[in-house]
């Protein structure tokens, strides 16, 4: 079993790969947080630092991670078929798929420590460069809290590849066969109760919102950006669905970059979805904090209060921003790859019917700015309602158009990496078909 295991993993490079990446940075980022708050315990003022940058960067974490997983095992569903075919059982093939994500996601998560190791020294200076922090203090890497990280790291694999593995494990064999790609079942029961049980304990940290913002208790209100993005995260199935459905319905057949960029972005929504996912919940906690910021301000100067300051420095800025902004980057780069052999395919289907080369990659770069565009759109509702939510009980109107400006440095990176992960794939599936066809010529 273990050969079996690890077998696979060298011959999918692309599916494990994309897992792998986004396994380190999650590993990077989780040993910063166990750095910071081991090296900021020496210091009153500098405590918990690593709790906020965990907190800001576990909504990003989860929201990618777990789907993720969901889809990396949802592209392999042909091979786990013909595990079957074979003689192997279910409950074998589920605990190979779900041994393989905790492999995967612990030596991923232990490299991007032993990347941290070596950078933190150099980077922190950088980084707490606008606390002035004393001469005298010592680097404490926290080294035997970063196990926590990777274990971390495999559970969110193995429970987002759980279901799926099930699925994949019982699944005929025939159906998969014939169906290369199996719909990731994202839209499920349990992420609506989570959905329910996130908007009752929202209601209910809200009930006392109003009177702390009276009695200028202005750290209360750095929950609601938190809560209103996680919520919209555990509703984007739906949400991002109807966007992307809504765009298909303006687009010509006679448009055909167009047509086929947008059908590929509705195609990709449902097998996987994890790209806008990722973009949205970056873009959601940075907009949203903006607005809240913005609302503060104005009510701080409405009572005329001195000393006080909402704006974010450079290192509060980096330990607030900096996780949510790198996971969900990298998560919609590394969705978009994990589906290189499909689209690979759909390339040399496309050139067959006739379809020019330009018009391909004119629809690959349609098809980013679609996903940034569905996942803009829904990243800015939970910043519309964190400014409302705060801004309606101190007697502050919200604007909108600073903050959500202000978030698009997300959607710029999302756009490129998402971009450039589509054009990578559609290009080389371009190449070899020209090769193929090349070589069926000369064979003639």
């Amino acid at each position: 079993m273990i050969r079996l295991v690890f077998a696979d993993l060298t011959s999918t490079k692309a599916v494990w790969g994309g897992l792998l990446a986004i396994a380190v940075v999650f590993g990077y980022l989780g040993s910063w947080a166990v750095s910071i708050e081991s090296t900021a315990s020496q210091f009153d003022n500098l405590k918990n630092l690593g709790t906020v940058v965990v907190l800001f960067s576990s909504i990003a974490g989860v929201s990618l991670l777990v789907p993720l997983a969901q889809q990396a095992v949802s592209l392999k569903a042909k091979t786990y078929a013909l595990w079957q075919i074979v003689g192997a059982s279910p409950r074998t093939i589920r605990l190979i798929v779900l041994m393989q994500l905790f492999a995967i996601a612990i030596v991923g998560a232990a490299g991007g420590s032993a990347f941290e190791v070596l950078s933190y020294p150099l980077l922190f200076p950088l980084v707490f460069s606008s606390y002035n922090p004393p001469s005298n203090i010592t680097l404490d890497l926290g080294l035997f809290n970063m196990p926590a990280v990777w274990f971390g790291a495999g559970i969110l694999f193995v429970v987002g590849g759980y279901r799926a593995a099930r699925r994949a494990a019982n699944i005929p064999p025939v159906t998969v066969v014939r169906e290369t790609e199996m719909p990731t079942k994202w839209r499920s029961p349990l992420r609506a109760a989570i959905g329910f049980l996130l908007v009752a304990a929202f209601s209910l940290y809200l009930c006392d919102l109003p009177d702390q913002l009276r009695e200028g208790y202005f750290d209360y209100a750095m929950m609601v950006p938190l809560f209103a993005t996680s919520i919209f995260a555990v509703a984007s199935p739906w949400l991002l669905t109807a966007v992307l459905k809504l765009l298909n319905k303006g687009v010509s057949v006679s448009n055909i970059p167009g047509f086929i960029a947008a059908r590929n972005a509705l195609h990709q929504i449902e097998i996987a979805g994890s790209s806008e996912v990722s973009i949205m919940v970056g873009y959601g906690i940075l907009s949203s904090f903006n607005v809240m910021t913005d609302v503060l301000t104005g009510y701080i100067n409405r009572i005329g209060l001195t000393g006080l300051n909402t704006s974010l420095d450079w290192t509060s800025s980096i330990i607030l921003f900096g996780g949510p902004v790198i996971l969900s980057c990298t998560g919609a780069a590394v969705s978009s790859f994990l589906s290189f052999d499909s689209r690979k395919k759909d390339a040399a289907q496309y050139l067959s019917l006739g379809i020019r080369r330009s018009s391909l990659l004119v629809a690959c770069l349609i098809e980013a700015a679609v996903h940034v565009v569905a996942a803009a759109a829904i990243g800015a509702m939970p910043a519309m309602l964190t400014g409302y939510l705060i801004g309606i009980p101190i007697g502050i109107t919200p604007s909108f158009w600073r903050p959500l400006v202000g978030g698009g440095v997300v959607l710029g990176a999302g756009f490129i990496l998402v971009a450039l992960s589509i054009l990578i794939q559609t290009l080389y599936g371009v190449r070899r078909s020209e090769g193929v066809g090349l070589v069926n010529g000369l064979s003639e």
